[in-house]
């Protein structure tokens, strides 16, 4: 048996044409009526802070679960630091839901196309040579299991297998943050090291909020523990639509740790929306970058050639169903 585990971030999402985004939440946040005079003057705060750092070059409030960590510095209230955070949340998840119903059903097509794809990602690697390496590499005669661990709160994903599963299908899916059908997801930073203020990292209430890994831990439902389990017997990790963020670090972590005690292979999905026009010459040296970036994120040992063999990149492949987003 062969354990083929997909990583899902928030890139598919916006694949299937949905304003999933943080930049589009905010947009949406920002114009809701705060439902108290605190909660608007922390949000007003939240939001001035948040435009003073996208002036500065290197913004590192580009991802909202990095930012929250980061406006803890200059707050004292604690209190109302978490109701700006239960807010939050709770304004994401109504969010998402609209999105996800604006969304329309799957077509056989689209639901064909995704079956099609989680079969064998691997045919997006540019060139034979690099698909013969994976296969020579990776693929295995046993029978597959293919394991979705999605870092996402929709059920886009289900939707797509809708049809496509049965008990004998070997596929199975796990949000590790949970989904929207439950009153609060898990949404925030990697750990305490994250919340820039000292003394909020001493507010167990407020790293049961906003530490993603602390609220696994204290609802008990077994997600992280069954997800852990996937990427520790895993064979082939399938990453797509994820920036490989601190935030997540965890499982990069647990990955890594994988990856380093057995002869399992890793195939990233990266995407950028690319300015210049790039000639097939040119794509070897942006895949050694784009592997470098997986090495970094995942703290491997080592130096970039000492991982082509293992690690396999693509740069903005086709796969999966794709719907152009209408609203930006």
């Amino acid at each position: 048996m062969a354990n083929a585990v997909y990583i899902i971030g928030n890139g598919f999402d916006m694949r299937m044409g949905m304003l999933t985004d943080y930049p589009s939440f905010l947009k949406y946040y920002k114009a809701l009526e705060a439902p108290s005079n605190e909660i608007g003057k922390i949000k007003m705060r939240f939001f001035q802070k948040m435009k003073e750092e996208e002036a500065k070059e290197k913004n590192k409030w580009a991802d909202l679960e990095v930012a929250l960590g980061a406006f803890t510095k200059d707050e004292t209230n604690i209190g109302l630091f978490k109701d700006f955070c239960r807010n939050t949340n709770e304004e994401l998840i109504n969010y998402l839901k609209s999105v996800e119903k604006q969304s329309p059903t799957p077509s056989e097509e689209e639901k064909e196309k995704f079956f099609h794809d989680l079969e064998s990602p691997e045919r997006y690697l540019r060139s034979l040579k690099l698909r013969q390496d994976f296969i020579n590499n990776a693929i295995t005669k046993d029978e597959v299991y293919s394991n979705i661990i999605s870092f996402n709160y929709t059920s886009t994903i289900e939707r797509l297998l809708d049809g496509h599963t049965n008990e004998n299908s070997h596929i199975s899916v796990r949000h590790i943050h949970r989904t929207l059908k439950n009153d609060y997801v898990l949404f925030g930073v990697n750990n305490a090291e994250q919340i820039e203020n000292e003394e909020f990292r001493k507010d167990e209430a407020l790293l049961d909020l906003i530490v993603k890994p602390k609220g696994n831990a204290e609802l008990g439902e077994n997600i992280d523990a069954e997800c852990a389990n996937i990427i520790r017997d895993g064979h082939i990790f399938y990453i797509y639509g994820t920036s490989l963020g601190i935030t997540d670090q965890i499982w990069w972590n647990s990955i890594a740790q994988r990856y380093k005690g057995s002869n399992s292979v890793i195939l990233y999905f990266d995407h950028e929306n690319e300015t210049t026009q790039r000639h097939d010459i040119e794509m070897s040296a942006l895949e050694r970058q784009i592997r470098d970036k997986v090495i970094n994120a995942m703290g491997l040992p080592g130096s970039e050639p000492d991982h082509r063999q293992r690690i396999y990149v693509v740069r903005n492949a086709d796969i999966f169903p794709y719907r152009e987003i209408k609203d930006k």
